[in-house]
């Protein structure tokens, strides 16, 4: 069985919204270089993780493996799809699906609330942040108002355009391996 390597990939504004509001799309309003990166990392991956409302804004764009989606929906969770789970699963329980799958790796593709049940049971191991050069006045924020604490490394940073969008790769510095 693989340990399965959870990556969580977000767009944010530089102060940290990963969007203006829940029904609009994302790539709306993030470059043409977080575009291209995200799809390459779709393509990389064997596995998504997304909560309903992103599933629905990304659907068209998605890859042809597994896409777990977190909903509550009793509608959405009696869907039955080869592709596509829709689950109420624990954080832990989706990870253990993805390994008895022999999933090597997944991306964590939000929003704030999937974010945020992921790192508080310290679940992901690297996280990849476009920072696009733009301020939002409000919006919605990359986690849920929680309690996080957690230490990272910088793996790498790159000016990715002219404009000065950034690509941010972290590791999760973790003292216990699950």
């Amino acid at each position: 069985m693989y340990k399965t390597k959870i990556t969580l990939l977000m767009a944010t504004s530089l102060n940290g919204f990963i969007n203006r509001n829940d029904k609009e799309q994302v790539t709306a309003w993030t470059s043409p270089e977080d575009k291209s990166m995200l799809y390459s990392e779709i393509k990389s991956s064997d596995a998504l993780i997304m909560g309903r409302k992103s599933f629905f804004h990304f659907y068209s764009k998605l890859m042809s493996g597994p896409i777990y989606v977190l909903t509550n929906d009793k509608q959405l969770l009696n869907t039955e799809s080869n592709q596509i789970i829709y689950t109420n699963e624990t954080p832990e329980q989706i990870i253990k699906n993805c390994q008895s799958q022999n999933i090597k790796s997944a991306l964590l593709l939000g929003g704030a609330k999937t974010n945020t049940a992921f790192l508080q049971k310290k679940l992901i191991d690297e996280i990849k942040i476009t920072i696009e050069p733009r301020l939002f006045g409000n919006g919605l924020p990359f986690l849920t108002d929680c309690e996080i604490d957690e230490k990272l490394e910088l793996i790498s940073v790159k000016k990715v355009n002219q404009k000065g969008t950034l690509f941010l790769h972290y590791k999760i510095l973790k003292e216990k391996f699950r």
